[in-house]
């Protein structure tokens, strides 16, 4: 049976086992990264209202239209 201690991890061992992705190359002469994100919205209400008299006719109408655009890109280059 092997007996097991209980150690605390530094920084970098949690970053280590927290996950993501660790690449090595070698001898690399350049790298790039770039990233980015965008975000619009864009709200659009339309409203109608008629009414006549005594007692007789009458329109009501209400449209609300509402575009969301969002994305996020991540360009890595390594030469």
């Amino acid at each position: 049976m092997t007996e097991s201690a209980a150690i605390e991890l530094s920084e970098d061992d949690l970053d280590n086992v927290s996950g993501g992705l660790g690449i090595s190359f070698g001898d690399v002469n350049s790298f790039a990264q770039k990233s980015g994100n965008f975000f619009s919205q864009k709200n659009l209400s339309v409203g109608q209202m008629t009414f006549a008299g005594p007692n007789g006719s009458g329109t009501i109408s209400q449209v609300d239209f509402q575009q969301i655009d969002s994305g996020a890109f991540q360009d890595i280059a390594i030469g």
